[in-house]
């Protein structure tokens, strides 16, 4: 609206009469209507300049709310990718845990036939706590991304967003 002349249109109305009892009569009103008009008329490129920074202003907060979007988006999809990815490694590990478990016990079912000595029994026992230590490192790391998936999908932390009351 800056680039066309603005103008002003006014009226106003006075009384005249010599009396106060006259001063509500119909002929003794004056009416006066006015008109005026203004246009800057040299601005040296400044209201065009305006125009292009608010223009070149929204592109970039457009853009900044575009890039917003896009890493939510991808900070959502690398946990779903990593939820899916931790759940078969944690099958395997498993399956690991449950074979070394098996082999333990039949080391030591070895040791008491006297087949096998107790060093046997040993290592067996240290691979299966490895492979449940595994196990349980990768069910931490399970719960870390279903709660980086929450908070990448917009799940908040505080007492206050999570609803809990003191």
């Amino acid at each position: 609206a800056a680039f066309f002349p603005s103008f002003t249109l006014s009226a106003s109305e006075t009384a005249n009469a010599a009396k106060f009892a006259d001063l509500f009569k119909a002929s003794n009103a004056t009416w006066a209507t006015a008109a005026a008009g203004s246009e800057t008329l040299f601005n040296f490129g400044a209201r065009l300049a305006g125009v292009k920074g608010a223009k070149a202003l929204y592109d970039q907060r457009v853009a900044a709310y575009r890039q917003a979007v896009l890493q939510a988006l991808q900070a959502v999809e690398d946990q779903l990718v990593s939820l899916r990815v931790l759940q078969e490694e944690q099958v395997v590990r498993e399956q690991a845990e449950a074979s070394a478990r098996q082999a333990e016990t039949i080391a030591l079912n070895q040791y008491k036939a006297g087949q096998v000595a107790y060093t046997s029994v040993v290592v067996a026992q240290n691979t299966a706590l490895s492979a449940e230590i595994s196990r349980i490192n990768v069910l931490r790391a399970r719960l870390v991304a279903s709660a980086n998936l929450i908070e990448a999908l917009g799940g908040g932390w505080s007492q206050t967003e999570i609803g809990v009351k003191r």
